[in-house]
């Protein structure tokens, strides 16, 4: 278990989704299992990628985490801050990430 900040909008759409549950997962199928992250990935993110014509091998759920590391790491937010609202257990994990700051694209 872990704190994360949300924004109002957000936090409001998360209460209503879970108003009367008292277990299971937050995200769940119509019958209570968990989500499968292939049919996530299947269902809506790769439809989406392919609607924009970006190439979709390899790429996961996981490029949202990514690309706000690396928005992060081009504001003022000190590392420590960038870390910790990363749950990074190396403070290197960032450097990592940060290297795609170096073929910054700015998409519109």
């Amino acid at each position: 278990m872990r704190d994360i900040d949300l924004h109002p909008d957000a936090s409001r759409i998360l209460r209503n989704l879970i108003v009367s549950r008292k277990s299971g997962f937050l995200f769940q199928t119509a019958n209570g299992t968990m989500l499968d992250p292939g049919n996530i990935h299947r269902d809506s993110l790769s439809p989406i990628l392919e609607e924009m014509g970006q190439d979709e091998a390899g790429t996961r759920f996981n490029v949202f985490r990514r690309f706000r590391e690396a928005v992060l790491q081009r504001s003022e937010a000190r590392q420590i801050l960038i870390d910790h609202w990363m749950w990074h257990s190396n403070p290197s994990m960032g450097d990592d990430y940060g290297r795609q700051l170096v073929e910054d694209v700015e998409y519109y």
